[in-house]
């Protein structure tokens, strides 16, 4: 990536919460509604990287494990990188396109956890069915997890003891709207 790419990705990662600091333990220091703003914000970033790909021809290539991989996948997988070190330095990332567990998540420690374009093979075939994921994971169990469709500009996410919720295209949906999601305890 030249210095220009790099220029252009950051402005394209939302910034992180107002007052967000550092993942401390299994919670945040903040208010959960501030992060689940901010980490929304950053996985539709990463669909919008995942569909400026989806608009044009789409090169794919196998991995050492013989699945697809794209440009869109690696795209994806920058804009988190970028945006989850920035609002939790520190914090590992565990991510399908090449990075392995760092010792500190195989012990059970606090990593994210992310999958920057899950369903590749959908993605090539053009169905709409994919996604952007992501997850905090604090000693095996999740802290939060976030689903993000980028085609119907969907996002599904949850905390345990805070609930799960939905949004179309940035706008929370409530009441008849609402879809829980459970997240393992």
């Amino acid at each position: 990536m030249t210095a220009a790419e790099g220029r252009d990705r950051d402005a394209r990662a939302p910034a992180a919460p107002a007052g967000s600091g550092r993942a401390r333990g299994t919670t945040f220091d903040t208010a959960p509604a501030h992060w689940r703003a901010a980490l929304a914000d950053l996985a539709a970033a990463a669909g919008r990287e995942v569909l400026s790909v989806y608009a044009g021809a789409v090169t794919v290539r196998c991995k050492d494990d013989r699945t697809p991989v794209t440009d869109a996948d690696l795209r994806s997988q920058e804009v988190l990188r970028a945006g989850l070190a920035a609002w939790t330095p520190g914090v590992p990332l565990v991510a399908e396109e090449g990075d392995p567990a760092p010792p500190s998540a195989r012990r059970g420690g606090l990593f994210w956890c992310v999958d920057p374009l899950d369903g590749t093979r959908d993605f090539v075939a053009r169905t709409g069915e994919f996604s952007v994921n992501v997850a905090l994971v604090a000693d095996g169990r999740p802290v939060v997890g976030l689903v993000h469709v980028p085609v119907a500009g969907l996002t599904y996410a949850g905390a345990p003891g805070h609930g799960a919720w939905r949004t179309w295209r940035g706008r929370r949906c409530d009441g008849t709207g609402w879809t829980w999601l459970f997240l393992a305890r």
